[in-house]
């Protein structure tokens, strides 16, 4: 399926009053000198998936789980721009079939967040920001082994745009980003999309996302609701059986 839409994510996060943290997605700053390092931990799964149209049953694979534990650090070289990393370690698992989940350290990220914008406008106040960022593999993990795989093996670069808007602890952040993605290359020396490519060289499209979160944030808690949309820019859907 190329888009993937999350809608209404509730994430609560809590920050110390002295050091906010921060993610290369939201609309906060460290200060000059300021280093924040800390761990984040997520789980995912799913049972179904989509062949073209159809919503299919995963009766071979029963529930598919991800776990993701990171380290992430920010570090304000002034109170304009920001440096952030993100190393993560991820498990994956198939509750039903033979295959067996795979565990690793996947991508190192990196993103340069500048604030050019800050101004009163009205009641609140206005903040632009420019996202760049880049990652690449840490290990040689298997990247033909999805829905089971850590990850890509891709090496990426992106490009962010995003605008906020804060009046008193009530805000609302829009953000639309790029991504371009290298080709990877796989332990075998032919496979089949919509045709047989005789390569072990795997073309991996662009993507775009658009994120959008509102809620509450103070210098000591941040409560948000979040509607993300990630859109592959070419591919293929997957082959219906």
């Amino acid at each position: 399926m190329r888009k993937l839409l999350k809608a209404l994510i509730i994430i609560i996060t809590m920050a110390p009053s002295i050091s906010q943290a921060q993610t290369d997605i939201d609309a906060i700053m460290m200060e000059k000198n300021q280093l924040c390092i800390g761990p984040m931990y997520s789980h995912s799964s799913w049972k179904n998936y989509w062949e073209g149209t159809m919503k299919r049953d995963n009766q071979n694979l029963g529930t598919v789980s991800t776990q993701l534990f990171s380290v992430m650090g920010a570090y304000g070289i002034s109170p304009k721009l920001n440096l952030l990393f993100n190393v993560p370690y991820i498990k994956t698992n198939a509750s039903a079939g033979t295959l067996h989940g795979m565990k690793g350290v996947q991508d190192l990220s990196f993103f340069v967040k500048y604030m050019p914008v800050e101004k009163q406008l009205g009641p609140g106040t206005f903040s632009v920001y420019a996202i760049g960022g880049a990652s690449f593999p840490l290990t040689n993990y298997v990247a033909d082994y999805m829905p089971l795989s850590i990850g890509m093996q891709s090496k990426t670069a992106s490009a962010r745009l995003m605008l906020d808007y804060q009046i008193k602890h009530l805000f609302f952040t829009g953000s639309a980003t790029y991504i371009w993605r290298d080709n990877i290359k796989i332990d075998r020396t032919a496979y089949y999309t919509t045709e047989m490519h005789l390569t072990n060289e795997v073309e991996m499209p662009n993507a775009n996302n658009f994120n959008f979160r509102a809620g509450y944030r103070s210098s000591k808690l941040i409560a948000e609701a979040v509607v993300n949309k990630s859109t592959t820019l070419g591919g293929f859907d997957i082959t219906r059986n």
